[in-house]
């Protein structure tokens, strides 16, 4: 993720995996989450745990450099550093090509697309003959976050991520407080979500 100000909003996301078994059958896996973002950058992700009325909720932090994972089934809070990595290096033997998709609107905003090709090359990673994984992603210059993503990956199959009820405006604090009742414990190790870079907008 990136550190984005000054553009708050709350959405709702879908993520569905659909794997082929050998047989032909289909194994389909839904995930349900609740996004919101501050006007100071901070991030909230609710993400639904499959078959239980409960949730995880993700919280970062960029103004206190604090990430915190919330399990409010027990009511325990693990607080750990969030890290600033300025750039991404990429693995020397993978190979990638990218196209642009165009544009298009998207629950009402102007959305840019893009593929990026991934090619794995045989036996560096185990396999006999070289994989091509393939991103789809749908990016809003507006909200600064991708709307909607789809990744073509043989190891696993297709998976569709789309955000939907985009609302602009700046959503309640209570989204990113702790309550006081919860145990928090602290934690050394950084988060794996990690913010890349601030806007410049």
């Amino acid at each position: 993720m990136k550190l984005v100000q000054g553009v708050p909003f709350s959405a709702k996301g879908l993520s569905e995996t659909t794997q082929t078994l050998a047989d032909g059958s289909k194994v389909v896996r839904k995930t349900e989450a609740l996004f919101a973002r501050d006007n100071e950058g901070r991030t909230r992700r609710e993400q639904k745990l499959v078959g239980k009325d409960a949730s995880i909720i993700f919280i970062q932090d960029p103004v206190l450099g604090l990430a915190y994972v919330v399990d409010g089934q027990v009511g325990l809070v693990e607080k750990r550093p969030l890290q600033t990595i300025p750039d991404i290096q990429l693995a020397p033997n993978m190979i990638f090509g990218e196209n642009s998709l165009g544009t298009q609107v998207l629950d009402g905003f102007l959305v840019e697309g893009g593929r990026l090709s991934q090619t794995i090359p045989a036996n560096s990673a185990g396999n006999e003959s070289s994989l091509e994984i393939v991103f789809e992603t749908w990016y809003s210059p507006q909200l600064q976050t991708v709307v909607k993503k789809t990744t073509f990956d043989p190891r696993i199959g297709r998976t569709d991520f789309r955000l939907s009820e985009i609302q602009l405006g700046e959503p309640p604090e209570a989204l990113f407080t702790i309550p006081d009742k919860y145990v928090i414990r602290e934690s050394q190790r950084g988060v794996r979500s990690l913010v890349v870079e601030k806007s410049k907008e």
